[in-house]
């Protein structure tokens, strides 16, 4: 005859849901101890977000993501109205994510120690009543944390693309990464895009289109 330990069921029950948290702690100790994606070597680099984020990886700190896109935004009066380079462009959809919120993203790393001039070029566009801020940061420990920051835009600038460029020669003989940090304003016309982010000599960089306003900055 079968005899049932009426405990074992019991037993069972604590048993489980510890062996399920140490599987867990295990998982996530692995994955600490994972060596970093083998840096870019190779420039110029340059980042079009064609259809793809391509080695790019959305922050899962922020509020939302930054969505690829091809020709114009949801919403009128905000946004461009296509890419800078090719045909697509990322942009933060501020219809709905607002008021407020913050969208990261963030580059591989790149091994700029063999470039005599290095420099970090990219487009942008904030036309739109309710943009927020745009704020690109450098981290020289592989993302662990971002105390450097490039740049800092504000406000509506109009319908047209800006191109930044902005020499990083102090980060020589570094592995570095670049999060672009986009935040929304106080309502739905708030759509803020980047697109062409190269870095590599500046003696190699050439705008796509002449005709395209420019924001040197320092």
């Amino acid at each position: 005859m079968l005899v049932f330990d009426k405990n074992c069921s019991k037993t069972l029950s604590y048993r489980i849901p510890l062996l399920i948290l140490v599987f867990y702690i295990a998982a996530i100790h692995a994955k600490s101890q994972q060596p970093p994606a083998l840096a870019i070597t190779a420039f110029p680099y340059v980042e079009s977000f064609e259809y793809v984020y391509g080695q790019w990886e959305q922050d899962e700190t922020d509020d939302f993501d930054w969505t690829v896109n091809v020709s114009v935004t949801p919403y009128d009066g905000t946004g461009p109205v296509s890419a800078y380079d090719g045909e697509c462009y990322i942009f933060t959809r501020a219809s709905e994510h607002y008021p407020f919120k913050r969208a990261n993203i963030i580059s591989p790393r790149m091994d700029i120690s063999r470039l005599q001039e290095p420099v970090l070029s990219f487009a942008y566009n904030m036309y739109g009543e309710h943009i927020g801020h745009l704020q690109v940061w450098v981290s020289v420990d592989d993302g662990k944390s971002w105390n450097e920051l490039i740049c800092a835009y504000n406000g509506n600038k109009g319908e047209r693309w800006y191109v930044a460029h902005f020499d990083i020669q102090r980060y020589s003989g570094q592995s570095i990464r670049f999060k672009f940090e986009g935040t929304t304003g106080d309502g739905v016309l708030g759509d803020l895009a980047i697109d062409y982010v190269f870095i590599g000599e500046g003696s190699d960089f050439s705008f796509r289109d002449e005709q395209k306003d420019m924001a040197w900055q320092e």
